[in-house]
């Protein structure tokens, strides 16, 4: 039994959900957990009803429950409104809780410990702006598996599906809204107003924004590239800008229609983000003071606010949570700031294996927060400030924490501090408590220490600074609590489309970050600040390991901050100040920060950069560029002749990032080693600061420079190799040359390495014939050329090519120009003029020198050009070109109006209307070369211009339009994105200008169109040009060939006789001299250098060295290069010829230097100085692991040469099994089969190379197809990013995709939760999928992987499909059929079924497609379409949710499923139109009463009752409605307190139940819900805000102790304002309202605030606050007579400044009674009264106790005399005398069975009791008292008529047992007789012994004889002992015994003196009989009465 008790018990448990209580604490310890479930407190998992109630009690039972407990939702969907939320005042970091310090919280743990709260997967949907959950001071606490949501966030997502041009012309885009929001289309259609839900209370949405609110902060998510950015520029890219019409065109479809452009960044895929992130109302869940908090498999789909805020907690931890867009919703922000955020939190902080997306602000900050010293109050107490406007009102510093200092501008500690040894707190007075009388404010805190401060410390922590352009001082130092300072692990997380930073983290204690990918991050991945300046978030780094994380890094638009950096360390201190002291050494600020095995993947911005860190390590990374973007353009002839040489280049396309890798500022101890990195990287290290030297860095990879002057990119290009398919026919050497070798054909093909795989070139066929006779030779005339335009001939081979170049680049130049066989000189410089035929070249240099220079910029050209800004410096230039060397310090951007070198062209007048311009560019940045910026202007002022170019950041050729300092960019094609050389084009026509540019193809485009350019062209007009640096490489940019012409006679293709302007004018300028020439030759393969001394008063700008290499085979090898070392291959004997040119490019004379001999160096060394394949170095093969990659197939045999040291030792080549190769003795090559190990030996040195052959990457998508259509693969959304989108109207899409062979795998994912789409295609390189669309966007994400398994593709596609919003069901059943009258609007149905029918079936047929349906009874749900269960009697109530596709509506339906019942009172509803509290419940029968809070004059009332054949009553004391099954009406209210009753009677006629609603009605309408009445809303700043302060928080004002007191309603109106009412006819009597300025004013501390409040009515001042109330008023009530009035004016008047004046009309209403309770005659019921006096009819009251009997009978006196006067018709009866009537009667009646008892006996005792009362002197006094109360009792009660039996017995029963207690005195006869005896005896002489014990014995029985209350024992007794001492007397000797013997009546008596003693004794036995007999008669009496009495009883019984 007790293991079936013990099971029975574990059962009961587990279903109730709730542990059993009460048990003994042994037996508590055994419970593992008590259980507390949810749904038994009332949580709602259907999701119909709210559950915050009902969460709270269960919450408040875990409190109050011993040891761990346990709080379960069942799995279902609980909802939270805001309404019913707990309110707390609590004041959260970063967030704007000083206007809004009151948080509505669904979900409050508060001071609760040890608790789980264990979601079980279930969703928790929140409804409002509020805080979903909070952990306050609680510990051990765990939140687990649940969803977290918000049906209606704070913020708005909108996606652009569509785009075009209309039927009118005009551009449009579509934009999906997602079924949750609500909005209002304004009456013009031209904007949108947002709102929250609407509130079940007020009836008004919880929040309303208009558009213009939610565009002021705009975050745009853009679907072709994944990245999310805040808007660069917000006017351009606001969806709202310039909207003609918004109109309704699908579901959820809206079509914007635009006058003008369409804004930017629509393009289809693109989401708009909108916020008003800066009103941060509060943190969207919050753990405060708490410790041990665990998250765990949580998915966050919103939080509103701020995120989820840890604040002043230890140990925390968030494990496997999700912050992800809810799948298939179309909603996509995740938290309106941060994500994960912790201000101040100790001992450890864990964030492992979490998902982070779209939030608006950073995943994961943590930090401290610092308070600025403000006072030094004494030696150990200072007073300390938060100063941002984000932080305040909660304690920073407790009892016991350890507190350092820093100063604000170099984060040092102050003097003689040492961070070893911090302050320990003694006491702290936080913000808002009282402090010398008075409360501190809201950010001021006093802090108390057990250490006392050092003079020289309290010297440092007073002092104050001030700013540059400011008077007011502020404290130097900052303070930080270390103790709230954790340990941090973060660990396997993805940040993902993020606009900010990934994680910034500042604590001192051991911080690990690893294992985590950042994939687009818009700014810093990992942000590292200690910021004592604006956002004060402490503290210092001591110990950080950033290791195995990966970064994606590209670039997103923004340009919020300079450096996108993987990892960013960048304190944040106070700089600008005029009088802070110096730093008190060379200390940085943070420490031992290491950066190891991480993996860079980069497509923007530097590695590292870092500021203040001593002990940075970067080690073991690899650093990639995300996507080199290689292609390979093989340039070479196709036929060559054996022997032939012919120069072959290949052009490199690819990204470059011009960025340094690494830049250091102010650091120390920094090491880089290890690391490997891609090309296409500037390695270059930078340092900078004056605490850091170059010495500071250690460098150990030998790829980096360190502070090189323009960097050191390394790229693809400069690594690329060639291969031969047969090199014995053809190969290319060492020179890059091709060489024919034999006639035959070959396949050239290039190639490079890329991150373990190849990009090859075209292949190229090469045919090699027979060997060809001459070389090509050229010669002229002249090369030295005197004045500009002088020409020369020149003689050269026939049939050659001449081209004019430039000799060190090899492209052509402008400085000259040739014409047949003649060249001119056109500009100064120096060309090579090279002819060219069959491969083979000969060139010659042409030295243009001229009298007259150009490029000086004090010799302009003209008053028409002009230069801003100019640095000399960085100009140069020809007669008509000029170059620009980009500096940075410019910008003309927005409010931005400065640019160094600005040139400018005056437009003349009679052009601006009629314009064209064309400017030839040379040198543009390319797209990733961080925001330099060069194009050209059209110039009216640096706030006015229309200008085309190239920016680094952004993509193609770019516009930028400016008016009045508002800027639009536009972006340009991305195909454009490498342009670097064109021209551009401005036109003017029609007020309408358009901008053009030249491709790569020499094609005009169309970049950008301007209409009402006469914004612009209305004043002085100017072509300007212009180029600057900002955050990417040096470069410059040459503008040329200028012309301005009207548009009207010219075309983009001819510019007629326009004319290139001249830019520059002649001045004289003497050339420079080469002085001095030294040539050093060191042998083959070895640098020679030439060393040239120049001279020229301006200076040396370059120099051309031509290289001429005479070779032992008689040919020339002939090289220019711009420095001065060449390397020579072959023996021979060179030469070098050096040109100098000065600044302006007049070049030297050129100077020739001697001849030097070339020879091989002999030595003894056996090892190679370089080794190649194919003429391509080797990297590294003296290394043990080298290996060499080449193209697989690409040939079979390779050619092996080498550099040597020593020729004289032998060379054979091996292959890995030991066969010899080749054999080699003098010579350096040979060609031999491909090997898959090669190995060179030479002596006994031994080189081994790995040779492996690599199949390239190459991906080629053939077609992609979606339902049968192809989709244009040329056509993307945006150029260059493979991202396509589609609509459809079908609910499936079938996807197919067909690629190239080599492609070796496609995998597939959608969303973001990156869910795996399966192939269902067999075939190789062949996608299909047959996918179920959801609402919205559906993205799916196509990854197609190469041949090498490395190389990847990536195809986004978008397919959008309009949601189905229809929720509603088809049919619902029950046991197989349609509940009777279903309609799909009507939701709730009431089914009857008899008590044999215990079981039904639930069916839902679903009304459209997609939707989802739930089923729950009993707080059980079920997911699906059916559900059984078994039914209880009464009401089984059964919801069905019904969902829409879109996820956000929800049709519920209630089935009440009733099992009949003829005693059943209850009501199935009670409805009204005014909120009852509580809430009606039907499953809560036994709850009948029920209030109301009302100001309105009527109430609607409908009541149901449970059984449809009840009988339903609705009545107040006026008004009666009645009915079967339900009975509803309109009742009237009245001022004050009214009640409406319900009376049910059931079935049975006899069972009644009633429910009470009490009302207490007021007359009364805010102000703020009459702006219907303002005629005037006039505010001095912002918008008059309804129900909210000025600043657009809650409202509230200060009360007269100081504390803070907030109003639901009121008007916020920023002073000056007046606010007027026309009131006219609305019958107001009373306008109230308190005033004051707003709270957040007062908790700003000392702010000018002050306001003077008036109202006048009718223009009559009736109320003035008599003065300027400030933030030390308290508030102040107005109440103002509005009787008859017209208007009221609410007027605030400002102060002497008119700041901060925050004028609050607190609880603002009009005061209209309502009507007074009518006294006429109403309808009254008697039913009632009546039937109860027909009840009465029958009624006796004989034997009723007498007070009964006159109740009764008053009351039916009463009862008749009220229904006589109600029937007559008596004004004076009300209803409630009528019901009080009725109910005193029937109360009355339960009354009537209290009988009178019988008193016979009762009688007879007492007159018993009386005849001993009258001999009472006869009997001791014992009992006396007792017998008289009883007797007098035992009469009162015998007298009293209401007196019932129990009470009469009980008293007799008394009375008795009284008589009985008695005692009669006892007779004392005997006693006197042995008294007398012996006082007789005394008069003889005895011994004195006996004598004095007789004398003590006679005076004791004298004594009892003279005791009238002595009792018989104590009289018999005394006789004893009298007798006993006088036998004991024992006489003196003198005494004759006889006589004394005679005295004593000794027994030796005569037989005489016997017989007469006998007598006596006789008598006194018969006096002792007579005694006996008494006593015994009482208690034969006693026995008789009682047994009469028994008797009596049984009789009564019976006769009963």
């Amino acid at each position: 039994m007790k293991k079936l008790f013990a099971v029975v018990l574990a059962v009961c448990m587990v279903i109730s959900g709730v542990g059993i209580t009460g048990m003994g604490h042994a037996q508590a310890k055994e419970k593992s957990s008590t259980v507390i479930d949810v749904t038994k407190f009332g949580a709602d998992p259907s999701g119909k009803n709210d559950s915050t109630d009902a969460v709270k009690k269960a919450l408040e039972k875990a409190k109050e429950t011993q040891g761990s407990v346990t709080v379960n939702f069942p799995k279902g969907e609980y909802h939270f409104w805001k309404d019913y939320a707990a309110k707390r005042v609590y004041h959260t970091s970063n967030t704007s809780s000083l206007s809004y310090p009151e948080k509505s919280i669904a979900i409050l743990l508060e001071n609760v410990d040890n608790v789980t709260f264990e979601g079980n997967g279930s969703s928790l949907i929140m409804h409002g702006d509020m805080m979903a959950l909070a952990a306050v001071e609680s510990e051990n606490v765990t939140f687990h598996d649940f969803v977290l949501d918000y049906q209606d966030p704070d913020t708005v997502d909108i996606s652009v599906v569509g785009n075009g041009v209309d039927e009118n012309g005009k551009e449009y885009a579509d934009f999906y809204i997602p079924a949750n929001y609500d909005y209002v289309i304004s009456e013009d259609g031209k904007n949108i107003t947002w709102q929250g839900e609407t509130s079940p209370v007020t009836g008004k949405p919880y929040w309303e924004k208009q558009s213009a609110d939610f565009c002021a902060y705009l975050v745009i998510y853009k679907g072709y590239d994944q990245t999310v950015a805040r808007a660069s520029d917000k006017a351009a890219s606001n969806p709202f800008t310039n909207v003609s019409s918004i109109q309704k065109t699908g579901e959820n479809v809206l079509r914007f229609t635009y006058d003008g452009q369409r804004p930017k960044d629509q393009e289809v895929g693109n989401i708009f983000l909108l916020s008003d992130s800066a009103t941060r109302k509060t943190a969207g869940a919050f753990f405060w003071e708490s410790e041990n908090v665990l998250v765990d498999n949580i998915d966050v789909h919103y939080l509103s606010g701020f995120g989820w805020l840890t604040q002043m907690c230890k140990n925390v931890e968030f494990k496997g949570v999700d912050f992800l867009p809810r799948y298939g919703t179309g909603k996509y922000t995740t938290s309106n700031a941060d994500q994960l955020h912790v201000a101040g939190c100790g001992g450890y902080f864990k964030v492992t294996d979490c998902n982070f997306s779209m939030s608006h602000d950073d995943p994961i900050n943590i930090h401290g927060s610092y308070m600025r010293v403000e006072e030094v109050i004494d030696n150990r107490t200072l007073k300390v400030q938060y100063i941002h406007g984000q932080q305040g009102g909660f304690r920073q510093f407790h009892e016991g924490d350890e507190v350092l200092f820093y100063s604000r501008t170099y984060l040092e500690p102050p003097a003689g501090e040492s961070e070893d040894e911090p302050y320990i707190v003694e006491s702290s007075i936080a913000p808002g408590e009282e402090y010398n009388g008075e409360k501190l404010d809201m950010r001021t805190e006093i802090v108390t220490f057990k250490e006392e401060f050092s003079e020289e410390t309290l010297n440092d922590l007073r002092i104050k600074v001030t700013r540059n352009n400011s008077s007011q001082k502020e404290g130097l130092y900052v303070a930080e609590n270390v103790t709230y300072t954790p340990e941090v692990h973060i660990s396997g997380n993805h940040m993902k489309s993020i606009p900010t930073r990934g994680i910034l983290c500042t604590v001192r204690k051991p911080v690990i970050i690893e294992n985590n990918t950042f994939d687009n991050m818009a700014m810093a991945n990992i942000y590292l600040s200690n910021d004592a300046n604006y956002w004060y978030e402490s503290g210092p780094i001591r110990d950080m390991t950033i290791r195995n994380n990966k970064f994606y890094i590209r670039p997103t638009g923004q340009n919020e901050w300079g450096n996108v950096s993987g990892i960013f360390v960048d304190p944040v201190v106070l700089t600008g100040v005029q009088d802070a002291p110096p730093s008190k050494g060379d200390i940085p600020v943070h420490r031992n920060i290491t950066i190891e095995g991480n993996e860079f993947h980069m497509a923007n911005d530097n590695v590292v950069t870092a500021n203040g860190v001593d002990g940075l390590k970067i080690v073991n990374n690899k650093i990639l560029r995300d996507d080199a973007g290689l292609s390979l353009k093989l340039n070479a002839q196709n036929t060559i002749a054996v022997g032939e040489k012919q120069k072959v280049s290949t052009e490199v396309h690819e990204t470059t990032l011009t960025k340094d890798i690494f830049k250091f500022t102010n650091c120390k101890n920094v090491e880089i080693s290890g690391n490997t990195y891609d090309d296409g990287l500037n390695l270059n290290v930078m340092t900078s600061g004056d605490r850091m030297s170059e010495e500071d860095v250690e460098i150990a990879d030998n790829e980096l420079t360190l502070n090189q002057t323009g960097g050191n990119l390394i790229t693809s290009a400069s690594k690329v190799k060639y291969v031969t398919s047969d090199p014995s026919v053809a190969y290319v050497n060492e020179q890059q040359e091709l060489v024919g070798v034999k006639e035959g054909e070959v396949t050239l093909l290039s190639y490079v390495e890329w991150n373990g795989t190849i990009v090859k070139s075209d292949e190229a066929k090469i045919t090699v014939g027979e060997k060809q006779a001459g070389e090509v030779v050229i010669s002229a005339d002249t090369t030295e050329f005197a004045e500009e335009g002088q020409s020369t001939s020149i003689t050269y081979t026939e049939g050659a090519v001449l081209e004019v170049l430039d000799p060190v680049s090899g492209q052509p130049s402008n400085l000259g120009v040739v014409d047949g066989d003649s060249y001119t000189a056109l500009k100064e410089g120096v060309v090579l003029v090279r002819a060219a035929k069959d491969g083979k070249s000969a060139g010659i240099l042409m030295i243009n020198s001229f009298e007259k220079s150009y490029g000086n910029t004090n010799h302009l050209y003209n008053d028409n050009v002009t230069i801003d800004n100019m640095y000399p410096e960085n100009l140069y230039g020809t007669k008509d070109e000029i170059g620009i060397i980009a500096q940075t310090g410019s910008e003309l951007y927005g409010g931005s109006t400065n640019v160094n070198n600005l040139v400018k062209f005056a437009i003349p007048k009679e052009y601006k209307e009629d314009l064209r311009i064309q400017v030839d560019v040379k040198g543009l940045p390319v797209t990733g070369e961080g925001y330099n910026n060069a194009g050209i202007i059209l110039y009216k002022d640096g706030n006015n211009y229309y200008s085309v170019g190239k920016k680094g950041h952004m993509s193609g050729v770019t516009a930028v339009y400016e008016e009045n300092a508002s800027a639009s960019e536009r972006n340009g094609n991305a195909k454009d994105n490498q342009l670097t050389n064109t021209t551009f084009e401005i036109e003017i026509q029609d007020d309408t200008a358009t901008v053009r540019y030249k491709d790569a193809n020499g094609t005009w485009q169309m970049a950008n169109t301007q209409n009402n350019i006469h914004a612009i062209t209305d004043g002085d007009l100017y072509l300007a040009l212009c180029a600057w640096k900002n955050s990417g490489r040096d470069f410059e940019t040459m503008f040329g060939n200028v012309k301005i012409a009207k548009a009207s006679e010219t075309t983009s293709e001819d510019m007629g006789s326009a004319s290139a302007k001249q830019i520059f004018a002649e001045f004289d300028n003497d050339r420079p001299v080469v002085e001095q020439l030294e040539l050093t030759v060191n042998g083959v393969n070895e640098k020679a250098a030439a060393q040239a001394e120049a001279a020229d008063g301006d200076g040396i700008s370059s120099m051309v060295y031509q290289w001429t290499l005479e070779k032992e085979d008689g040919t020339k090898d002939v090289i220019y290069t711009s420095n001065s070392t060449y390397t020579p291959k072959e023996t021979g004997v060179l030469q070098v010829a050096v040109t100098a040119m000065d600044i302006y490019g007049k070049p030297s004379r050129t100077m020739v230097s001697s001849k030097e001999e070339v020879a091989v160096n002999t030595s003894e060394d056996e090892e190679l100085k370089n080794l190649y394949i194919n003429g391509n170095k080797v990297q590294g093969f003296e290394k043990q692991d080298a290996v060499f990659i080449m193209p697989k197939g690409a040939a079979n045999k390779i050619r092996v040469s080498y550099d040597m040291e020593n020729a004289k030792v032998d060379t054979i080549l091996k292959d890995e099994d030991g066969n010899i190769l080749a054999e080699l003795s003098d010579a350096c090559e040979t060609i031999i089969k491909l090997p898959e190990t090669l190995i060179v030996e030479r002596g006994s040195t031994s080189y081994k190379i790995k040779i492996r052959t690599q199949e390239e990457g190459t991906i080629e998508v053939q077609g992609l197809r979606v339902n049968e259509e192809n989709v244009n693969l040329d056509a993307p959304i945006k150029e260059e990013t493979g991202s396509y989108f589609k609509t459809l109207t079908t609910d499936d899409a079938k996807i197919e995709i067909k690629t190239n062979d080599s492609v070796s795998k496609i995998t597939a994912t959608r969303s973001f939760f990156q869910k795996e789409v399966k192939n269902e295609s067999q075939e190789d390189g062949v996608f299909l999928a047959n996918i179920d669309l959801t609402a919205g966007i559906n993205a799916f994400y196509i990854t197609l992987t190469g041949a090498d398994n490395i190389t990847q593709k990536s195809i986004r596609l978008y397919l959008f499909r309009d949601g189905y919003n229809e929720s509603t069901l088809a049919d619902l059943k029950v046991n197989g059929r349609s509940v009777d009258g279903f309609e799909p609007e009507k939701k709730e149905y009431t089914v009857y079924v008899e008590k044999e029918d215990a079981e039904v079936s639930i069916e839902a047929v679903q009304g459209a497609q997609e939707q989802t349906t739930s089923i729950t009874k009993d707080n059980v749900r079920t997911e699906g379409l059916t559900a059984k269960y078994e039914l209880r009697e009464g009401l089984n109530r059964i919801i069905v949710a019904n969902k829409s596709e879109n996820m956000w509506i929800t049709s519920f339906y209630t089935l009440n499923i009733v099992v009949k019942s003829e005693d059943n009172a209850d009501l199935l509803s009670l409805e009204t139109d005014e909120t009852m509290t509580p809430a009606f419940d039907a499953l809560k029968p036994n709850v009948l009463d029920y209030d109301i809070n009302m100001n309105k004059g009527t109430l609607h009332v409908q009541a149901k009752a449970l059984m449809d054949d009840a009988k339903v009553v609705l009545f107040t004391d006026t008004q009666k409605a009645e009915g079967v099954g339900k009975a509803e009406a309109d009742f009237t209210i009245y001022e004050g307190e009214n009640k409406v009753q319900a009376e049910v009677t059931a079935p049975d006629g006899k069972t009644k139940k009633v429910y009470n609603i009490v009302i207490s009605a007021e007359g009364l309408e805010y102000a703020s819900d009459r702006m219907d009445l303002a005629t005037k809303t006039e505010v001095g700043y912002g918008n008059l805000e309804i129900d909210r302060s000025p600043s657009g928080g809650a409202i509230a004002l200060v009360n007269e102790d100081g504390e803070r007191v907030e109003f639901a309603k009121g008007l916020g109106a920023h002073a000056q304002s007046n606010i007027i009412y026309n009131i006219e006819g609305q019958g107001y009597e009373i306008f109230e309202a308190y005033v004051g300025i707003d709270y957040y004013q007062v908790s700003q501390g000392n702010v000018p605030s002050s306001v003077t409040f008036r109202v006048l009515v009718d223009g009559v001042e009736k109320f003035n606050s008599q003065k300027e109330m400030t933030v030390a008023d308290s508030m102040m009530k107005v109440e103002v007579d509005v009787k008859g009035a017209s208007t009221i004016e609410l007027i605030a008047d400002q102060g002497a400044n008119n700041y901060n004046d925050h004028a609050d009309w607190a609880d603002a209403k009009f005061i209209k009674p309502l009507a007074q309770r009518p006294q006429e005659p109403v309808e009254l019921s008697t039913a009632v009264l009546e039937y109860a006096l027909e009840l009465a009819k029958d009624i006796n009251t004989d034997g009723v106790i007498t007070s009964v009997a006159e109740k009764y009978n008053a009351a039916l006196a009463n009862a008749k005399e009220v229904l006589e006067k109600a029937k007559t018709g008596n004004a004076d009866v009300t209803q409630e005398m009528i019901d009080n009537a009725w109910q005193e009667l029937i109360l009355a009646m339960q009354y009537l069975s209290f009988k009178q008892g019988v008193k016979t006996d009762l009688g007879k005792v007492i007159e018993l009791a009386e005849e001993m009362a009258a001999n009472l002197d006869n009997y001791l006094n014992d009992g006396k008292d007792g017998f008289n109360q009883a007797l007098a009792d035992a009469k009162v009660v015998y007298k009293d008529g209401n007196a019932m039996q129990t009470e009469v017995d009980t008293s007799w029963r008394t009375l008795l047992s009284a008589m009985s207690g008695l005692q009669l005195k006892p007779d004392k006869s005997m006693l006197q007789e042995l008294l007398k005896e012996a006082a007789e005896l005394l008069q003889f002489d005895y011994e004195e012994e006996s004598l004095a014990a007789f004398r003590s014995v006679f005076a004791d029985a004298k004594a009892v004889y003279e005791d009238e209350q002595a009792k018989a024992e104590d009289v018999k007794a005394a006789e004893g002992a009298l007798k006993d001492a006088m036998e004991k007397l024992t006489p003196a000797s003198s005494v004759d015994e006889h006589t004394v013997a005679n005295a004593k009546g000794s027994e030796e008596v005569t037989s005489a003196d016997k017989n007469e003693t006998q007598k006596d004794t006789g008598a006194q036995t018969v006096k002792s009989a007579k005694t006996s007999d008494a006593t015994q008669a009482w208690a034969w009496l006693i026995l008789m009465t009682g047994a009469a009495l028994t008797a009596l009883a049984i009789r009564k019984r019976k006769a009963k």
